[in-house]
C-alpha cells in the first residue's frame, strides 16, 4: 500500500535552500536533486518501514533516509497511520540534533 506523503512548512524552506546552494554550482545539479527528492518520497511511500529509526532525536517514530544520488542529504520522516509525514531534509554534516529540535 502506497502512503500519501505530507510535510510541514520547513520542508519547503529546506528544499529552496538546498536547491539554491546547488544551483550556484550547476543548475542541472539542482534540478537533478529535486527530481531525486521526489523519487525518494515515492519510494518511501511504498516502503516506509524499511528505513533507519532515529530515536536519538526525541520524535516519535522518526526515521531517516538519504536522497538517492545525494546520500549526504537526509530525509527525516515519520510513518503515521494514514500517511508519511516528512519533517525535513538536512545535510548530514549539519548539527542534526539542533536542526531537528528547532521543529
Amino acid at each position: 500500500m502506497k502512503l500519501p506523503v505530507v510535510h510541514g512548512e520547513e520542508l519547503y524552506c529546506d528544499l529552496q535552500d538546498i536547491a539554491r546552494f546547488l544551483r550556484r554550482q550547476h543548475i542541472a545539479q539542482a534540478e537533478r536533486f529535486l527530481r531525486s527528492v521526489y523519487y525518494s518520497f515515492d519510494q518511501l511511500s511504498i516502503h516506509p518501514h524499511l528505513r533507519r529509526m532515529r530515536p536519538e532525536y526525541q520524535k516519535p517514530d522518526l526515521r531517516s533516509w538519504g536522497v538517492r544520488g545525494f546520500e549526504n542529504y537526509l530525509i527525516f520522516y515519520s510513518v503515521r497511520p494514514d500517511d508519511l509525514f516528512v519533517y525535513r531534509i538536512i545535510h548530514g554534516s549539519r548539527d542534526l540534533e539542533a536542526e531537528l529540535s528547532a521543529d
